[in-house]
Formats: structure tokens, C-alpha cells, sequence
């Protein structure tokens, strides 16, 4: 079993596009914590779960895994619109031993959540998972505009684990939330 932290990861580019089973990652499966991730992009940030390969995870993910012990990273993304679909996941969460990261998305335009037709699961989330034992992040989400449509999740969760959920803290000028599936 290794032993470290995982490493910085800093992105600052014009646009990002993550899709059909990429990952921007910076998580541990052994002893050390996860990597703070921070990615500035002027125009926008696409993370699009649609794959071929069902067992493809597309997202941008600072964790500790089930068999690691340590504290996720902070996870950070400033842009104008950030789009999260299709099964996508935005996590810094905890499944092992430690606490799981904030997220902190500032947004100057609009920030999309939504499930595709398969009913995948779409979610920014910070969690403790039903066998870690820690205190989850919270999300902070500062955008013009949040859409979270069929299905899409904003989680800040402890699942049976021990711990403490952080807090979601929402600043919008205009909130949508719609759970059809159709």
C-alpha cells in the first residue's frame, strides 16, 4: 500500500471539455491526502458523462478512496458557465478514512445540472460514504444562474458513515430546479 499525498492539479485554459469516460483526478487509494484541484477557464467548463463503456465514470474527482486514509482536496472551479450531464460527477469526497474536500464553484453566467435519458446519476457532490468516517466538505456554488434539471443533485451527505455533512450555500440570481425524467 502506498504512502503520499496526490498532487496539486491546476488548469487554466479558455474552455474545458471532459467527456466519454475522461477524468481530471487527483485521489488517493492509499495513506496520504487528495490533491486540490483548481481550474480557471474564461469561457466554460463541459463534463459530459455520455460514454460507450457503462462502467466509464466522466468527472472531475479529488477523493479518498475506500482503502485510503487522509482528507480529500479542496476542489475549485471558476468560469462563465459550467455544464455537468449525462451521469457527469463533480466530487471531493471521502470513502475511507478522512474528510471529504469543499467544493467551490463561481460561475459568471450559469451553472447546468442535468440527468440524461438513461437516468444517470448527475450530481456535484461532497460525501462521506457508507463506510468512511469523516466530515464532508460542503458545496458553495456562487453563479447568475443554476439550473439542476431531471434528476441532477447537489449533495452534501454523510451515507452511514461517521461525520458531520457540510453545508450547501447557494448565491443566485435566478434558481431552477426541475425533476421531470421526460
Amino acid at each position: 500500500e502506498s504512502i503520499g499525498n496526490a498532487g496539486t492539479l491546476s488548469i487554466i485554459t479558455n474552455n474545458l471539455s471532459v467527456s466519454n469516460g475522461a477524468q481530471v483526478s487527483s485521489s488517493t487509494n492509499g495513506e496520504g491526502n487528495g490533491g486540490t484541484i483548481s481550474i480557471n477557464a474564461r469561457g466554460s467548463v463541459s463534463v459530459d458523462g455520455t460514454s460507450d463503456n457503462e462502467n466509464a465514470f466522466t468527472g472531475v474527482f479529488s477523493q479518498v478512496n475506500s482503502t485510503g486514509i487522509g482528507n480529500s482536496g479542496q476542489l475549485s472551479i471558476s468560469t462563465g458557465n459550467l455544464s455537468v450531464t449525462n451521469g457527469a460527477q463533480i466530487s471531493a469526497s471521502t470513502y475511507g478514512l478522512g474528510d471529504g474536500g469543499a467544493i467551490l464553484i463561481n460561475a459568471s453566467e450559469s451553472v447546468v445540472l442535468e440527468e440524461g435519458e438513461n437516468n444517470n446519476f448527475t450530481s456535484i457532490y461532497s460525501n462521506v460514504g457508507s463506510d468512511g468516517i469523516g466530515n464532508s466538505g460542503g458545496v458553495n456554488i456562487v453563479a447568475e444562474l443554476l439550473e439542476v434539471n431531471r434528476g441532477g443533485q447537489i449533495q452534501s451527505v454523510v451515507f452511514g458513515g461517521k461525520g458531520n455533512s457540510g453545508k450547501i450555500i447557494i448565491d443566485s440570481n435566478s434558481i431552477s430546479l426541475d425533476g421531470r425524467n421526460s
